[in-house]
């Protein structure tokens, strides 16, 4: 009878033993993460509510956790290079995380030139969203120059949304936040340090409109595939509570007996151009064209290409101020291509001085 006791307890552990064996193998071990860097070029906020895994160059580089809180990256770019980062669902590449994955299941999908340097005034801030129909990210970037007290933090769409990135005084040009293609309002919140309050901070005030061909609205910022990147210049609160007009306009004219192509800075003007809906293929003038398009205050280099031959047909450059209505003229002139910018400054009206009257001739 021991004997056979002893036989079905040796059973029972054998048995208990190779089905933990069994079971082992088709439970999936427990997510692994990385950890964030000290410091690094790229910082991910991971609003997503999904752990995700960076892919660069095709293979699988930082396993983020599902937290919003930064997550720093340290990309090296020696050679100035744009990256092509993109982001999957931690479920969807694991367990294996193989290279180059399928790209119909990316997340998240990011063309970014990092700076090569960890100084924090260069870190680019990439903010993911739940948005899971949007897949493409642009580019917004800051500068907020000196001479105020104030930092800022920018907000999306309301004054309790997404916080994407704190500014201070001089921030300028580096400062870029990766965001979904899409439409938003932006939100300027102005505070100073003050250790006696529970936040931290003393709040000044918010700024949440602009001024738009002399209308006040709220800022905007549209990013999509043709306006990939908005460049935004914050104003001091202590000097003004709207943002200032920006933009003035180009018109140009196309009398060239054949349909040209307007490239500005080296893109399509339509990536660049401000216009109520689709803006697709506005680059294209036919004959007899004059488009007037809106643009930033900038200087453009702007070329005309003959869509049907192709090739350089004229060239300008105009320095854009705010405000201003430039006119940049292609036609041609026995058989010559001629170029006409009409590039208007500001004219001070100087006062003429007075002539005086010539005293009259006495005669004796």
């Amino acid at each position: 009878m021991e004997k056979l006791k002893s036989l079905f307890i040796s059973l029972f552990v054998l048995l208990t033993f190779n089905s933990c064996d069994y079971i082992s193998d088709f439970v999936d071990p427990e997510p692994t993460f990385d950890v964030t860097e000290d410091a690094g070029n790229l910082v991910i906020n991971n609003y997503s509510d999904h752990a995700l895994v960076l892919y660069h160059n095709g293979e699988p580089y930082k396993k983020i956790p599902n937290s919003a809180t930064d997550f720093i990256i340290w990309l090296p770019n020696d050679n100035d290079m744009t990256f092509d980062l993109q982001l999957y669902k931690y479920d969807d590449v694991a367990p294996n995380f193989p290279a180059n994955p399928d790209l119909t299941k990316v997340y998240k999908r990011w063309n970014i030139n990092l700076s090569d340097s960890k100084d924090i005034e260069k870190r680019a801030t990439w903010h993911i969203t739940n948005n899971e129909a949007e897949i493409n990210s642009g580019n917004l970037k800051f500068s907020y120059v000196g001479g105020t007290d104030y930092q800022v933090d920018v907000f999306l769409n309301n004054q309790n949304g997404a916080k994407i990135i704190t500014l201070k005084p001089g921030d300028q040009y580096d400062k870029i936040v990766g965001i979904d293609y899409g439409a938003y309002t932006l939100h300027f919140r102005y505070w100073i340090s003050d250790p006696n309050t529970p936040e931290g901070l003393q709040i000044k005030g918010w700024v949440e409109k602009e001024v738009v061909a002399g209308q006040e609205v709220d800022i905007w910022a549209v990013i999509n595939s043709n306006r990939p990147e908005k460049h935004l210049f914050i104003p001091h609160y202590d000097q003004v509570n709207a943002v200032p007009d920006r933009r003035g306009s180009i018109k140009i004219i196309n009398q060239y007996p054949e349909p040209i192509a307007i490239r500005a800075n080296g893109r399509d003007i339509e990536e660049l151009m401000y216009l109520d809906g689709d803006t697709q293929a506005a680059s294209m003038l036919a004959y007899g064209d004059a488009i007037e398009f809106v643009l930033d205050e900038n200087i453009y280099t702007l070329e005309a290409t003959s869509i049907t031959a192709g090739g350089t047909l004229a060239t300008a450059v105009i320095d854009l101020s705010v405000g201003e209505n430039a006119e940049w003229t292609i036609k041609v002139v026995d058989g010559t291509v001629v170029s006409e910018v009409v590039d208007p400054e500001p004219v001070v009206e100087e006062e003429e001085e007075e002539t005086p009257p010539a005293e009259s001739e006495t005669t004796n």
